[in-house]
């Protein structure tokens, strides 16, 4: 097992692979890559897509809903209806992002970390893809990051794609789209 030499100036996380991952990128077998719903998937996706092309793996894309919190005081929400809306939004706005042809699409219902543990372990992932919605100090503390929680507990490698990266991602696209036209 080759480990990352590399230590951050944020901390000395060093991870271990199953993969070979020195100088064998024909190793990486399988790319998973969290979308949500959010402008980050763009990013996100074009990201996993590149890594994956990049080392010949197999790509899936996988969208998870939550379900709906109960908050007191707050009436609550019809699920078929949320549901409804949530696919009709990713069908619109993220599974046209997926240029990758035979890219696995697929949903899943659940908390988002655990399900994208789950998936990673059950599909035997060597890398799973998400992106970073750059929280501050104060929702990190409150809600906490589901990064975090995947680097405590995943299986393989995690690739986080950081929102400058998806910014600068959706500004260079929309400088080639003025270009076009």
């Amino acid at each position: 097992m080759a480990r990352w030499q590399y230590q951050p100036p944020c901390g000395p996380h060093v991870r271990s692979a199953r993969a070979d991952t020195a100088g064998n990128p024909t190793a990486l077998r399988r790319i998973l890559v969290a979308a949500d719903l959010s402008k980050a998937a763009g990013p996100t996706v074009a990201l996993a897509e590149r890594f994956a092309r990049l080392v010949g793996a197999q790509l899936r894309v996988l969208t998870v809903f939550e379900p709906l919190p109960d908050l007191p005081g707050i009436p609550a929400t019809d699920p078929t209806e949320y549901y409804a809306l949530a696919q009709e939004t990713l069908e619109r706005d993220v599974w046209p992002l997926v240029k990758t042809p035979r890219a696995e699409r697929i949903v899943r219902h659940g908390m988002v970390v655990d399900t994208l543990l789950r998936e990673a372990s059950d599909w035997q992932a060597d890398v799973l893809v998400v992106g970073s919605h750059g929280k501050g100090w104060a929702q990190r503390v409150l809600l906490g990051s589901v990064t975090e929680r995947l680097i405590n507990h995943l299986p393989t490698s995690l690739l986080v794609a950081p929102v400058s990266v998806a910014a600068a991602a959706v500004s260079e696209r929309r400088e080639r789209q003025l270009a076009i036209h």
